[in-house]
């Protein structure tokens, strides 16, 4: 709340991911979430952060990941939040890059917590959700086209 923010994924439009990374680069937000499916295609220059919210399988992503902050001799910081099931992916990456990556712990935050399931959000409503949302925009569009046929002296849309 409060931070200006958006999102890059699979199931945005073409149009919709090119708007989200020229709002980011500009200045007019400030975070960028997105996932690998996108990422590779996105070039950004002065990236001060890259979070990792999951350790990838493979170090090559988590280096393309985590390289995004270097570009031009430029320096930032790699956060990748690990837990204990992806520890071994972790020092494999460590492996794969020859170097021991700095761990860092959060005094007073409970590591031996397990997630709730109560987190996420079933698929059916998911699905609901998006069904509606998509509703929605097909109405917006429709009552669009109909103001631009009423304003141009039309007499209705075509069935």
């Amino acid at each position: 709340r409060g931070v200006n923010a958006e999102r890059i994924h699979g199931n945005r439009s073409q149009a919709q991911r090119t708007r989200a990374l020229a709002a980011f680069k500009a200045g007019r937000i400030r975070v960028l979430v997105a996932t690998d499916v996108v990422a590779r295609g996105i070039d950004v220059t002065g990236l001060s952060h890259v979070v990792n919210f999951d350790v990838p399988h493979v170090p090559d992503d988590y280096i393309h990941r985590s390289g995004r902050t270097a570009r031009m001799e430029a320096v930032g910081d790699a956060v990748t939040f690990v837990s204990r099931e992806e520890e071994g992916d972790f020092r494999q990456i460590e492996r794969a890059m020859g170097t021991r990556i700095p761990r860092r712990t959060l005094p007073g935050f409970n590591y031996e917590a397990r997630a709730s399931e109560g987190l996420e959000i079933p698929l059916g409503e998911r699905i609901a959700v998006i069904r509606a949302r998509k509703a929605e925009e097909r109405a917006r569009a429709r009552a669009k086209a109909d103001r631009r046929v009423f304003s141009s002296g039309g007499s209705g849309r075509a069935r």
